[in-house]
């Protein structure tokens, strides 16, 4: 697994099971993409806190929340500016990609 040495606000890497979990009840990051072999579209790449993880590996990660109920948002990165401060998520968004995080 790449990046298991990176340090992350949002996650915590499991030696044991080369697994992350995250540490909060959300997660913030950015959908990109990876080429395969033949410089082609592979599959989705997110990245947290700088950290790419794969679709499988994300899998896993989000695996810890099994049975629970979940919202997904997408966020157009044009609208950073007028998310909600009063809004946990919005406002720790915010945050992250004022640092420049999800790049």
């Amino acid at each position: 697994m790449k990046n298991k040495n990176l340090q992350s606000e949002q996650l915590e890497y499991h030696e044991g099971s080369d697994t992350w979990s995250p540490k909060k009840d959300f997660l913030i990051g950015k959908i990109d993409f990876q080429y395969n072999e033949n410089q082609s579209l592979g599959e989705p790449l997110i990245v947290i806190d700088g950290i790419e993880i794969s679709w499988d590996e994300f899998a896993k990660t989000i695996l810890i929340h099994e049975g629970f109920y979940f919202r997904l948002k997408f966020i157009d990165p044009a609208d950073i500016l007028s998310l909600d401060n009063n809004d946990e998520t919005d406002s720790t968004f915010k945050s992250v990609a004022a640092t420049s995080q999800l790049h």
